[in-house]
């Protein structure tokens, strides 16, 4: 879809990386086969995803709808899960007994 004003001479388009957000709307940890799945939408080959601001997680497998990432070794704790592609969605995550 076009937006046209002829008056000025323009035409503007959406922004094409609104339908491509990420979106987070679960996430699964398995903690003995060591990874955790992320379920959402949006996702592609090219997303980051980082926990807190550690070094980008290795990804062992990537669909439109879900990541399977490596489960970093972390001390108990409240982190950040972030993907990251044109857009970043989050997630907040709790390891471990904390508190």
């Amino acid at each position: 879809m076009t937006f046209r004003n002829a008056a000025l001479g323009v035409a503007l388009s959406p922004l094409a990386s609104f339908a491509n957000a990420q979106t987070i709307t679960k996430v699964v940890i398995d903690s003995q086969a060591g990874s955790m799945a992320i379920s959402g939408s949006g996702f592609n080959s090219t997303n980051t995803v980082t926990l807190s601001g550690l070094p980008a997680l290795t990804k062992t497998s990537t669909s439109s709808t879900q990541i399977v990432a490596a489960l970093p070794a972390v001390p108990a704790g409240d982190y950040l899960l972030t993907v990251k592609g044109s857009k970043s969605a989050t997630w907040n995550l709790t390891f471990g007994a904390v508190g």
